[in-house]
């Protein structure tokens, strides 16, 4: 059995496309008995998508606003990816919105050991790195 966990950084809506990819993905690991979790940002109205996936047996981790994690990380009051510690996934999929984002969350799994892999699923040529 091999611990998934897919880590979204959609930010502007709660669901889109790279959302439905690893979504597909997450419930077919799930049917052959992987072990699943899944890192969303905290919505006032989680996509109906979530629950279905919880229901599946699927661990969600929701993530408070960009604005409360940089106060608990000013102050110390968490760890912004502790929550990495609790999943001990095997391979971590973070979907990005655009590039270059959420370039620590990458780094939270190399700290850990953690292999990743990236799925930019709006890639924008004016966006991307120039090296």
């Amino acid at each position: 059995m091999t611990r998934v966990t897919f880590i979204s950084t959609m930010e502007g809506v709660p669901w889109g496309g790279s959302e439905m990819l690893w979504e597909q993905t997450a419930h077919r690991l799930l049917k052959q008995g992987h072990q699943v979790s899944a890192s969303y940002k905290r919505w006032p109205e989680p996509p109906a998508q979530l629950g279905k996936l919880e229901a599946a047996g699927c661990w969600l981790q929701l993530r408070h606003n960009s604005l409360a994690r940089r106060v608990a990380k000013r102050f110390r009051l968490m760890e912004e990816y502790s929550w990495l510690d609790a999943v001990r996934a095997d391979v971590a999929v973070i979907t990005l919105a655009t590039w270059p984002m959420s370039l620590g969350l990458m780094e939270g799994c190399r700290r850990r050991g953690i292999p990743y892999l990236v799925l930019v699923e709006a890639a924008r040529s004016w966006e991307w790195v120039s090296d």
